[in-house]
C-alpha cells in the first residue's frame, strides 16, 4: 500500500522529469514512434498490408471459416513484421556501408585531438599520423566498425525482430491447430505450414 507521503514524493519527482526542453529535443522525441514504422502492425501499414493479405490468401481459401481466416491474417501479419524488421536492419547497415566517407566516432575524436595538438608534433610525424587517421576503412574491417557504431540501433531492431519471431511462432501453432480441426479450407501448400520455421 502506497502512503500519502510516498505518493506526494512520487508526484514531485515526476514533475521534475518533463521530457525534452529544447525545440530540437522535442522534435526528435516526436519522431520516436515513427522512426522506422515497426511499432505499427503490417496490416495497418498501407505499404505492407497488401503483402500480408496476399500471404493470408495463400494460406486459406476464401470459403474458409472466419476463425481460420483470422488466424491466417495474424500469421501473415507476424511473418511480414518479421521480414520488415530484418529488412530495416539490412537497410541500416547497407546505408552506412555505402557511405564512402564513413569514419567511426572514436576515430573522429582521435583525429580532432591530433588536429588540436598538431603544433606539438614534428611535421613528418603529423603527416604520417594524419594519413592513418584519415584512411577510410574497407571490407570486413569496415563492416565490424559499422556494426560496432550502430550497436544501440541494432539492439532496438533486434527487439522488434524477436517480438515478431515470437508472434509468428505462436501464430503458426494456433493456425496449425485450427486448420487440423477444419480440413478442406486450406489452399494446397505442399507441406503443413507448421513444419516451416
Amino acid at each position: 500500500m502506497t502512503t500519502t507521503t510516498k505518493r506526494e514524493s512520487n508526484r514531485r519527482n515526476a514533475s521534475k522529469s518533463t521530457g525534452p526542453k529544447t525545440a530540437r529535443g522535442k522534435q526528435r522525441s516526436a519522431r520516436n514512434a515513427v522512426r522506422h514504422g515497426l511499432s505499427v502492425s503490417s496490416l495497418a501499414d498501407p505499404c505492407w498490408a497488401p503483402a500480408a493479405l496476399a500471404l493470408a490468401k495463400l494460406l486459406v481459401s476464401d470459403e474458409a471459416p472466419a476463425l481460420l481466416r483470422e488466424h491466417a491474417y495474424k500469421l501473415a501479419s507476424a511473418h511480414v513484421d518479421l521480414v520488415r524488421a530484418r529488412r530495416a536492419r539490412h537497410e541500416l547497415i547497407a546505408d552506412v556501408m555505402a557511405d564512402e566517407r564513413f569514419m567511426p566516432a572514436q576515430q573522429r575524436m582521435v583525429l580532432s585531438k591530433v588536429v588540436e595538438a598538431r603544433f606539438e608534433l614534428p611535421p613528418p610525424s603529423f603527416r604520417r599520423l594524419m594519413s592513418v587517421l584519415t584512411r577510410t576503412p574497407t571490407g570486413d574491417y569496415k563492416m565490424a566498425l559499422v556494426v560496432s557504431e550502430l550497436e544501440a540501433k541494432l539492439e532496438g531492431l533486434d527487439r522488434y525482430e524477436r517480438r515478431a519471431f515470437s508472434r509468428r511462432w505462436n501464430a503458426i501453432r494456433t493456425f496449425d491447430r485450427a486448420s487440423r480441426r477444419m480440413p478442406g479450407s486450406l489452399v494446397a501448400l505442399g507441406a503443413p505450414f507448421g513444419a516451416v520455421r
